[in-house]
């Protein structure tokens, strides 16, 4: 027995839409990824996102909760941290 899945995260009438603030930086057509993989487009053209912009997407609906993820934390101290190694080596 076939089962069809439809996965949407994010995008136009979806609970996270971050179009208005990104445009569409990130996004690509992927009908033909879906075909390779032996995976039917729901519609005309289906859209993914690239590493980069799922990333975006996902911070966005963090920070939109009230949540501040705290491994952003973590990133900026190892930002600061490599920032002051080079600045010293420089």
């Amino acid at each position: 027995m076939a089962t069809s899945h439809i996965v949407v995260l994010a995008g136009e009438k979806e609970d996270i839409n971050t179009n208005h603030i990104f445009g569409n930086y990130g996004i690509y057509m992927c009908n033909e990824s879906l075909e390779i993989r032996g995976l039917k487009a729901v519609g005309k053209i289906s859209y993914a996102a690239n590493h980069f912009r799922a990333i975006l997407d996902l911070l966005y609906k963090e920070l939109e909760k009230g949540y501040y993820p705290g491994y952003l934390i973590w990133i900026i101290i190892s930002q600061k941290d490599q920032f002051l190694i080079l600045n010293h080596i420089l």
